[in-house]
């Protein structure tokens, strides 16, 4: 010891340290102590402190941490053997007089150095598919981990352990809850030194499958073939089957792809299929309850109707052609009669027929079957759409006809009509309600002389051909109307006869056959429909005819009888053949006079509409006199074609017996209270009178 140490009183000595708290940490120990007092009574703290650091079991102390000298009631003894036992000693001193004075020593707990290891943080279970990711924060200095899974039951196991920070967990089931905890490991002189567990993480997955789209059952020689879209994630398919309306189904196949075929069934036999999506997830099948719409199929060959059935008019003669049907030995052409009885014109084994030898300015309507032979007997597929055409080199009617006012005379000019020789020009005359020919011209212009000034004059342009010695004409044009000046008017050149908000709409095109009223033809729009002056063109198109007869023949099932008038209504920029859109929200109220041979049948007219998807649209429509002209009056925002309905038990029949009812349920007096789309192939048109079990019978309105 030092030699400055003096031996004194007691009461000059400092009292040993109490509360002395040792605790070992990885090679090495941290020892703490309450301050001692001075024994003189000023209040004040010892000088220091010395430490003396003891082996358990060893007398001698180390020589390293013998008698060392502490400032302060703590101190840190390094260079220590892990998981060995040590104890210290601790004395106080004072300063006496520029001697120490140290008092009597105070022992320590014992403590053991030890390697420490942090805990895990940051734990967590994510779904991923049919598996659960397991994933935390790597713990410094650790050189493993054990993963510990608690399942629902309560047993828990080890379910990984190395030196990764993310498990996946493959064998758990779906929709069930497990926990998970993990420890660190590191690993020191070969010996394992563990963290604690970390908190525990919950962990559970939804795995969910779609159910099947797009199932299609086709018909084999005593098979169905099922076939569907594949579902996303999905393991593999039972298909199950029904009789019909049985109400219990039936597991037939387990399979892993997406198409099946149902075989030994008998020919002309029906079945109802679904499919079921399954996941296998923890080695089970997990199927989904969501079950895809059923499909019915009946056993035997079904060859669908040929598509891109087509008919074109040629002189004396209209020619077929459609696509082949995959399977077909050949394909039975039919004509169609007024009442739908189909009657055999021909047989084929190419995909066009020619049906020859007709007189011009007939009309025909046709469909085709595909067909092929099973045990020697034929079997045919579906029919095609229906579609007429008339022999004969048809003309288009005069366009863009023009009609200008000039003093006591008209001056009328049209666009040219492709393949026309010549064209007719009609006036209306006021004292037989008809037009009456006024000239006949080779050239696409025309002076009307010798007219009354002030006096409304209107006009009709038709086109015509010679063919075979007779004479082919087109429809009429669309009826402008001019008024000769007198001396002191202004001529006119403005045939636009209606409004649209910031810009006019022009009537023009074709004028509808059988309409002697067709002047009257009006549309309006309000602000900010369009977006510059619009041509409301009237044309018609056999494509037209056919798209509004092959539809009202769908939607007709159980029809009596109907007419109809169809027309193409179309929308353009003025003056060009842009086709214009109306404005999103606004509408078109179109104003049209009832057709000549609907007159009689004007109560109850509906006014419908085929869609792009061949739907049926019911309009909402009104009728309104306009100059004691009967006209019926609707809205629109899509455009061509259109077509005036009359559905009654039989065309010619007393339109005045029972009470009309229509599709909305109001009175028969034309007015519409809603529109009304109908799903294809599934519903009824509106019938006016019960139906009666007889063969349908409709008659297109022609010119």
């Amino acid at each position: 010891y030092p030699s400055v140490i003096k031996s004194v009183t007691p009461s000059q000595a400092p009292q040993p340290p109490a509360n002395i708290i040792a605790k070992g940490y990885e090679n090495s120990g941290v020892i703490s102590w309450d301050p001692v007092l001075r024994d003189d009574g000023s209040g004040n703290y010892a000088d220091g402190y010395y430490v003396t650091i003891y082996k358990v079991g060893v007398s001698a102390p180390l020589s390293n941490h013998t008698h060392v000298r502490s400032p302060e009631p703590t101190y840190t003894a390094d260079k220590l053997e892990n998981d060995v036992e040590y104890y210290a000693e601790i004395s106080a001193y004072v300063i006496v007089n520029g001697s120490e004075i140290e008092g009597p020593t105070a022992r320590s707990n014992t403590f053991t150095p030890t390697i420490t290891v942090d805990n895990v943080l940051n734990l967590t279970a994510t779904p991923s598919g049919k598996t659960l990711v397991i994933s935390w924060t790597a713990v410094k200095g650790a050189s493993e981990y054990v993963l510990i899974r608690t399942d629902p039951d309560g047993s828990q196991r080890e379910i990984y352990k190395g030196n990764k920070t993310s498990f996946t967990d493959s064998f758990v089931d779906n929709n069930t809850e497990y926990l998970y905890k993990v420890m660190a490991i590191r690993k020191v002189d070969g010996k394992d030194y563990l963290s604690d567990y970390s908190s525990e993480q919950r962990g559970i997955i939804n795995y969910a499958l779609g159910s099947v789209q797009g199932l299609t059952a086709t018909g084999g020689d005593g098979c169905i073939i099922l076939k569907w879209d594949k579902v996303t994630g999905a393991d593999g398919y039972y298909v199950q089957y029904s009789v019909p309306d049985a109400g219990s189904w039936t597991t037939i196949a387990n399979v892993g792809t997406n198409t099946y075929t149902h075989t030994g069934l008998v020919n002309g036999t029906v079945y109802d299929y679904r499919i079921i999506p399954y996941v296998i997830i923890n080695n089970k099948e997990e199927a989904n309850d969501i079950y895809a719409q059923k499909m019915q199929g009946k056993a035997g060959i079904n060859l669908p109707a040929p598509a891109n059935f087509t008919v074109t008019a040629g002189d004396g003669m209209i020619t077929l052609s459609w696509t082949a049907v995959k399977g077909a030995e050949g394909y039975n052409v039919y004509l169609v009669g007024y009442d739908g009885t189909t009657y055999l014109l021909d047989q084929v084994t190419k995909t066009t027929a020619i049906h020859t030898n007709l007189s011009n300015n007939t009309t025909f309507t046709y469909t085709v079957r595909a067909f092929k032979y099973v045990d020697g007997t034929m079997v045919e597929g579906d029919y095609s759409i229906y579609k007429t055409a008339t022999a004969g080199i048809e003309l288009n009617a005069p366009t863009d006809v023009a009609a200008k006012a000039g003093k006591e005379q008209v001056s009328l000019s049209w666009k040219k009509s492709n393949g026309a020789e010549g064209y007719v020009v009609y006036a209306y005359n006021i004292s037989t309600l008809s037009f009456t020919p006024v000239g006949i011209v080779t050239k696409t212009s025309f002076v009307h002389t010798g007219l009354v000034a002030g006096r409304e004059y209107t006009y009709m342009i038709a086109a015509y051909k010679n063919v075979n010695g007779s004479v082919v004409y087109s429809g009429y044009s669309m009826a402008v109307t001019a008024i000769p000046e007198s001396s002191g008017t202004t001529p006119s050149g403005d045939n636009s006869n209606t409004e649209a908000g910031d810009y006019r709409i022009f009537i023009t095109g074709t004028t509808p056959y059988g309409m002697s009223n067709s002047d009257l033809i009006s549309a309006f729009a309000g602000k900010g429909a369009f977006n510059s002056d619009i041509d409301v063109r009237f044309t018609l198109s056999p494509d037209t005819v056919t798209s509004v007869q092959n539809v009202l023949n769908f939607y007709g099932e159980g029809i009596d009888s109907f007419l109809i008038y169809p027309m193409d209504i179309s929308i353009y920029v003025a003056g060009t053949n842009t086709r214009a859109t109306i404005n999103e929200g606004q509408y078109l109220t179109l104003t049209i006079p009832v057709p000549d041979e609907l007159l009689p049948y004007s109560d109850h007219i509906s006014v419908v509409h085929v869609s792009d998807l061949n739907q049926l649209e019911i309009l909402p429509s009104i009728h309104v006199n306009v100059g004691g002209v009967d006209c019926m009056q609707f809205t629109a925002n899509s455009f061509s074609p259109y077509a005036f309905v009359v559905y009654l038990p039989e065309i010619g029949e007393d339109t005045g017996a029972g009470t009309p009812v229509t599709a909305q349920g109001t009175s028969g007096s034309g007015t519409s209270g809603q529109s009304a789309v109908f799903s294809f192939r599934n519903t009824y048109l509106p019938a006016i009178y019960r139906r009666r079990a007889r063969n349908k019978l409709y008659r297109m309105v022609r010119r």
